[in-house]
């Protein structure tokens, strides 16, 4: 678990389910650039705490979990993230973090799924 946060690690708290990412990149632009969005669903066994939110984790591919840094947070009824303006060179890893509104926070989910539809914007 990334060393970012002061509050109380639950090990009650679980993370999110089938968290998948996908990669596209945006070719509008006169400089290229990749957004990655990033979907999960609520973990059924959280039902008796009051979820107050997700922390999306990105790190480059390759790189240990220690290297996880928070790339964004949505509230507790939101199920999707996007990351944008990414560099279209390098491959990124997202995890999320289920927040509690007491202020546990789950560990990490797994490594997010790759959904391997690459789709461009035009």
């Amino acid at each position: 678990v990334p060393a970012v946060s002061p509050h109380l690690v639950c090990t009650a708290l679980l993370p999110p389910s089938n968290v998948v990412q996908k990669k596209d990149i945006n070719r509008a632009l006169t400089r290229q650039e990749a957004f990655y969005t990033i979907t999960w669903t609520s973990n059924s066994e959280n039902d008796r705490f009051s979820i107050s939110g997700y922390k999306i984790y990105r790190k480059e591919s390759g790189q240990s979990d220690q290297q996880y840094i928070l790339a964004g947070q949505v509230s507790g009824n939101t199920f999707k993230y996007t990351d944008r303006y990414l560099n279209v060179s390098k491959s990124y890893t997202y995890a999320v973090m289920t927040l509690e509104e007491e202020g546990l926070e789950s560990e990490l989910s797994a490594p997010a799924r790759i959904m391997r539809r690459a789709v461009g914007i035009r």
